[in-house]
This record gives structure tokens, C-alpha cells and sequence, in this order.
């Protein structure tokens, strides 16, 4: 139920592509539920403004992420508030993984930007940084906190997908929420042979959480802004779209 916000994380990502050097691209597949017929007709009006993105009705969450998983070399896992404030390099993305068999992810949300704990509210304990390029540093997930101890997640990393598709056929989950729950207690397995998580000095993406359209899990959000789901899709059907001109170059903490 959240055109307006995918709105936003599509133009946002093609920009940052675009913006980077190198000939890297992704074949970006959606997969989106509805709960009414306007906001299915507002993800119809999106599938034909992002004519090069396939869209993708929820009918089986597990089953239809694996299909589209399937057949890849590697994943970039995205949810629909997320935003891109940077230039993406993914052809360094990908070499780096592939440098680094220690890695067990590229995280795109993390950097040394990044100081605060949002869900706890608390300042980000440090990590300990390690430089391998002038642009790319690990962190030991194993021995860092919160964020940066948590390697396995949804919101803007890449991973190998030889890696995450054994995850995602094992594992029981059925929405975003879960999938996430499940993939991060396992992050132990690969504790000793894939301690290290990559990320640039400083992050591309980060997550503006301004309503929440499940009811399983009261993730924090910003309510006091009062722009819930259907808000946005009064405005989204008023042809407004997400201004993403102030969010270029915006250093999240």
C-alpha cells in the first residue's frame, strides 16, 4: 500500500546508478501486496511509469521471492521506503564481494556516517573499521553491535546469491518482516568462515520510516508526521510525487 514511497526508492536507485561510474545495472523486480483496488491501480500507474522494472502481485511471499531470486549471481535486497542519497558503484560492489570470499555481504546503509541507533534511540556504539580500498572498509560483524553487528537483513545490501537462495528455500517466513527476523538468526552460521560485513565510508541508502502497513511487528516510525499509507495515496493520486532533490548528497547518521 505504498506506491508513493516505492516511487521514491525506483527514481531514487536510478539515479544512483546512473550517477556512478562503470557499467553496472540491475534487472529490478518488485514484489508488492495491496489491500483495496485503488492502491492495485496506483502500482498499475507505476509499472507504466518504470517500464524497465517488473512488477510482481504477491500471491505466495516465500514461493514468489525465490522465483525471482532464482537465476541471479547476486541479490540487492530492497524494501519501499528505502531512499538513495549517493552515487551506487555497483561494478565495485559486486568485484569487492568477489575479492573478498571473507565477506558475507555488501551493506549499502552502513558507513562511518553512521552513529545512531534509530529503533533504540541511543547513540551506535562504534565499529572497528578496516580500510581495504580508498573507498571501502569491513567491519568484523561478529564482534560489533546493533547495526553493525547485524549482517543479514532486507533494506540495501547485496549479497552473493548462492549464498542467501539455500536461506531463502529453508527457512519459514511469510512478508518482509519475517524474512528478516529469520535471516538474522542465522547470521551465527557464518560467523567463523564469513566474519566480515563491507560497506563504503559512507552509506548510499537509508530507510525514511514514516508509516507502517503491517500489523505484526510495531516497527518504529515517524507517526507525529502524519503521513500513514492512505494519506500518501490521496496525494499520490493527486500526481504528486516524493521531491528527492533535497535528499542527494544527504549524509544520514
Amino acid at each position: 500500500d505504498r506506491a508513493m514511497q516505492l516511487d521514491a526508492g525506483l527514481r531514487s536507485l536510478k539515479w544512483a546508478l546512473d550517477a556512478a561510474p562503470g557499467e553496472g545495472g540491475l534487472d529490478i523486480r518488485v514484489l508488492y501486496a495491496c489491500s483495496s483496488d485503488r492502491h492495485g491501480r496506483q502500482y498499475a500507474e507505476l509499472a507504466r511509469e518504470h517500464g524497465d522494472v517488473s512488477f510482481h502481485r504477491e500471491g505466495d511471499f516465500k514461493k514468489d521471492l525465490i522465483s525471482l531470486v532464482q537465476g541471479s549471481s547476486h541479490v540487492l535486497f530492497l524494501v519501499d521506503d528505502n531512499v538513495f542519497t549517493r552515487p551506487l558503484p555497483l561494478d565495485e560492489v559486486i568485484a569487492m564481494l568477489g575479492k573478498t570470499p571473507q565477506a558475507l555481504g555488501f551493506s549499502l546503509r552502513l558507513g562511518r556516517n553512521i552513529t545512531w541507533h534509530y529503533p533504540s534511540d541511543s547513540a551506535q556504539p562504534p565499529a572497528e573499521f578496516i580500510a581495504l580500498t580508498d573507498s571501502v572498509s569491513a567491519v568484523v560483524w561478529p564482534r560489533a553491535e546493533r547495526y553493525f553487528g547485524y549482517p543479514l537483513e532486507v533494506s540495501s545490501s547485496v549479497y552473493a546469491t548462492k549464498d542467501v537462495l539455500p536461506l531463502l528455500q529453508r527457512l519459514k517466513y511469510h512478508n518482509p518482516n519475517t524474512l528478516e527476523l529469520m535471516l538474522s538468526k542465522q547470521s551465527g552460521a557464518f560467523a567463523a568462515d564469513r566474519p566480515l560485513l563491507l560497506m563504503h565510508e559512507q552509506s548510499s541508502a537509508f530507510c525514511i520510516p514514516l508509516n507502517l502497513v503491517q500489523e505484526e511487528y510495531a516497527n518504529k516510525f515517524e507517526s507525529s508526521l502524519e503521513m500513514d499509507a492512505e494519506e500518501l495515496a490521496d496525494r499520490f493520486a493527486k500526481g504528486l510525487r516524493v521531491d528527492l532533490a533535497p535528499l542527494k548528497g544527504f549524509e544520514p547518521s
